[in-house]
């Protein structure tokens, strides 16, 4: 039997997370943090694989579906994509049509992290099953994506 891709697979925009330790607890996350470590890249990478099955690993990316949901996700130190030594920030990038707060909620707790909205700047509340961000991109309300359909640049987005 032949495994046809969900119509989202190929999607080119992603709902993007970061799980990071931080210090102290804030409902928005600062423009400039020192991030804790989260781990060792090898044992970040082997809790990862035993939380989420099946968990794909290539080139230091992860890759699993879970709840009609694809997401993909990478180890970070600093502004540096890992593949060893310490990790300060795990990065994810989700799509599809499903709900994926159970996922995330499920790595955060057991990663002692909390969930970052790249989008908004916001911490993630692990409870709420619908976060605004998630909301947003999965129907389609992107700032982005408005942008470059109506001709905006990048830059008058941030004004």
């Amino acid at each position: 039997m032949t495994r046809v891709a969900p119509p989202w697979h190929k999607a080119a925009m992603s709902w993007d997370v970061d799980l990071v330790r931080l210090g102290e607890s804030a409902s928005r996350i600062p423009h400039h943090f020192d991030a804790r470590v989260v781990g060792e890249f090898g044992a970040i990478k082997a809790q990862l694989s035993q939380l989420i099955e099946p968990l794909t690993w290539v080139d230091g990316t992860g890759r699993w579906e879970e709840g009609s949901c694809l997401f993909a996700c990478s180890l970070w130190r600093g502004r540096t994509m890992s593949t060893h030594g310490d990790v300060d920030a795990i990065s994810l990038w989700i799509r599809g049509h499903g709900e994926p707060m159970p996922c995330i909620a499920r790595i955060c707790r057991a990663l002692d992290v909390v969930a970052c909205d790249v989008g908004q700047m916001t911490l993630l509340d692990l409870e709420d099953p619908a976060p605004i961000g998630w909301t947003r991109f999965r129907n389609g309300n992107r700032p982005g994506l408005r942008a470059i359909r109506g001709g905006r640049s990048e830059r008058s987005l941030k004004a």
